[in-house]
């Protein structure tokens, strides 16, 4: 007879679990994401006794850094975590073009801007006004 009794995986990395039953009839398992990962926890009960459940939908976060220069953009960074990357962005003032941002590949690159180029069409203030009556 065999006995009905799931196993806890050999790794857990990544998540935070709880364990309440581990006999079949009342399993019970949850998790969620440990910190530094993102996603959609899912614990699998295993198919038959003495097997491993399965963890699955964390992955570890990918943080973005901010570009060394953001010139001729306006950039409001609300999640720069590239699963969740919540970064809003558009031309600044004097400056033309379709901006668009992307998130970054691996932890510690930056971010993207593109689109926006100086406008050679209009006129925007000098950053300093000091000496001049305006």
């Amino acid at each position: 007879v065999r006995a009905e009794v799931c196993f806890s995986p050999k790794t857990s990395v990544g998540y935070d679990v709880t364990e309440t039953s581990l006999s079949r009839p009342n399993w019970k398992v949850e998790a969620k994401c440990a910190d530094g990962y993102t996603g959609v926890p899912k614990v699998t009960k295993c198919k038959q006794g003495l097997e491993a459940y399965e963890l699955s939908g964390c992955e570890a976060k990918i943080n973005c850094d901010s570009p060394d220069s953001t010139d001729g953009y306006l950039v409001t960074e609300r999640n720069t975590v590239a699963q969740l990357f919540d970064v809003a962005v558009s031309c600044a003032r004097g400056w033309e073009g379709t901006a668009q941002v992307a998130p970054c590949a691996a932890s510690g690159e930056k971010y993207s801007l593109t689109g926006c180029s100086y406008s050679t069409l209009t006129c925007a203030a000098p950053k300093s006004t000091d000496g001049y009556l305006v």
